[in-house]
């Protein structure tokens, strides 16, 4: 009986934290392209830290693509052909792989413009170095990868 309630436990804090992905639909009337609006993700709720967002130019009568106005905390994010993801002057995007190993964002023939600030935390520092790369803007991209530095420290050592 213990057992069986540890397992029952174990299983209810796996759910809580359980990642799921979210696609962009966008197109909601009036918010068009707003991020923090509901209606325009595939599950109706605004991505939070465990969300994999996945944003793909889609025609569905309308050609909205999604800009952050404020803040946004996801797990990772996918950007494909023709999509584009923009962050406005004063808008915050974080991305933190600490819940689970992500390269935080992939450009597969998106765009990413920011103008405001990108945080990439607990990432593949690969990943973040192409980010950095080829982000269009003039917003500020940080990463803050304690294996990457370990790694540069002990490469330049030698």
């Amino acid at each position: 009986m213990k057992s069986l309630l540890m397992l029952i436990s174990i299983l209810s804090c796996t759910a809580l934290i359980a990642q799921n992905d979210v696609t962009w639909i966008g197109g909601t009337p009036g918010k068009q392209a707003d991020w923090n609006e509901a209606r325009n993700w595939s599950n109706q709720r605004v991505p939070d830290e465990y969300s994999n967002v996945i944003i793909k130019w889609a025609n569905s009568g309308h050609h909205a693509q999604p800009v952050i106005t404020g803040e946004a905390n996801v797990l990772s994010i996918e950007i494909h052909g023709g999509a584009t993801l923009s962050l406005e002057e004063n808008a915050h995007l974080s991305i933190d792989g600490g819940h689970a190993y992500t390269l935080g964002i992939q450009l597969y023939g998106g765009r990413l413009v920011n103008d405001g600030q990108i945080d990439l935390h607990n990432i593949d520092h690969l990943s973040a170095e192409v980010v950095r790369q080829q982000c269009e803007g003039k917003g500020v991209v940080y990463v803050d990868d304690l294996m990457s530095r370990e790694r540069q420290v002990a490469e330049t050592s030698y």
